[in-house]
C-alpha cells in the first residue's frame, strides 16, 4: 500500500508521518513544478490586482471579469511568470513549505504591481473613463488623462501596494492550510461516507485475507524415530474394557 493511500484515510498530509520520505524533484520535473507555481502566483497576483483596483477606485465600465480576462492574457502576466519562475524552481525541493509559498506569492504580487505601473508610466498617458490615481486603468473609454495630472499618487500607490501584500498573506494562509482541508474533504467524501453506507446496507463486508501457510516440500526419506513418535495414541479404545 502506498504512502498516499495510507494517509488519505487518516486525513493527514502526504509524506508527513510514519517516516515516509517525500519524492525529490530533479531536472525537468523540478523545472515544470517551478513554472507551474510561478504561473499560479502570477494568476493569484492578477486576481488580487483586479480586486484591489476595484475596491480602491471603483468598478470600471468593462466590469471586474473583463478586467481579469484582459490581464490574464497581457504581457504583464507573462513577465511576472518569467521573473517568478527561477525563484519558484529554486525553492521547489521535496515540497514547497509555508515560507517558500509566502516568498513566491509576495514576490509575484510586487512584480505584477511594479510591472503594470512601469508599463503604464512608459506609455505616458492613462486611457480610462474614471481617473485612477497612482494606479492607471488598463481600458479605453475615450478619455485620455495625463499621468502627471492625477493627484494623490503616493497615497493611492501605497494603498494599492498594501492591498497586494494583504492579498499575498491571505493567499499564503489559504494555500498552506488548503492542502489539509482538501485531504480532509477527500477523506470524508471518498473514504468515510461510502464506508458507512456500505456498512449500513451490508454491502461493505470486506473478507479478511488469511495468511497463506507455506507447505513444506515433500521428503523422500523419513527418519524412523520421527515416524514412530509421530503416531498419536490418544482417543477412545477400539474395544470395550472388561
Amino acid at each position: 500500500m502506498s504512502a498516499t493511500t495510507t494517509l488519505i484515510g487518516t486525513g493527514e498530509a502526504p509524506f508527513r508521518s510514519r517516516g515516509v520520505p517525500a519524492p525529490r524533484h530533479h531536472g525537468p520535473a523540478r523545472l515544470a513544478r517551478g513554472w507551474l507555481v510561478a504561473a499560479g502566483s502570477a494568476s493569484v497576483a492578477t486576481v488580487a490586482h483586479v480586486m484591489a483596483h476595484g475596491l480602491a477606485h471603483g468598478p470600471t465600465g468593462y466590469g471586474i471579469l473583463a478586467d481579469l480576462m484582459q490581464l490574464l492574457i497581457s504581457p504583464v502576466w507573462l513577465l511576472t511568470v518569467v521573473l517568478c519562475a527561477p525563484i519558484a524552481t529554486l525553492l521547489a525541493g521535496r515540497r514547497i513549505s509555508g515560507w517558500a509559498t509566502a516568498v513566491i506569492l509576495t514576490f509575484g504580487q510586487i512584480i505584477f504591481h511594479g510591472a503594470s505601473t512601469l508599463i503604464t508610466a512608459a506609455a505616458g498617458t492613462t486611457v480610462t473613463g474614471v481617473v485612477a490615481p497612482g494606479h492607471p486603468d488598463h481600458h479605453v473609454t475615450g478619455i485620455i488623462v495625463n499621468s502627471a495630472e492625477t493627484g494623490a499618487v503616493p497615497s493611492a500607490g501605497s494603498a494599492m501596494l498594501m492591498a497586494h501584500l494583504m492579498a499575498a498573506l491571505f493567499t499564503t494562509a489559504l494555500i498552506v492550510h488548503g492542502q489539509r482541508i482538501c485531504l480532509i474533504m477527500i477523506d470524508r467524501t471518498v473514504v468515510v461516507v461510502p464506508r458507512r453506507i456500505f456498512s449500513y446496507t451490508g454491502l461493505g463486508v470486506v473478507p479478511q485475507l488469511q495468511p497463506r501457510i507455506p507447505r513444506s516440500a515433500p521428503r523422500w526419506w523419513i527418519h524412523p524415530c520421527e515416524a514412530l513418535f509421530s503416531w498419536h495414541t490418544r482417543g477412545p479404545p477400539t474395544q470395550p474394557c472388561l
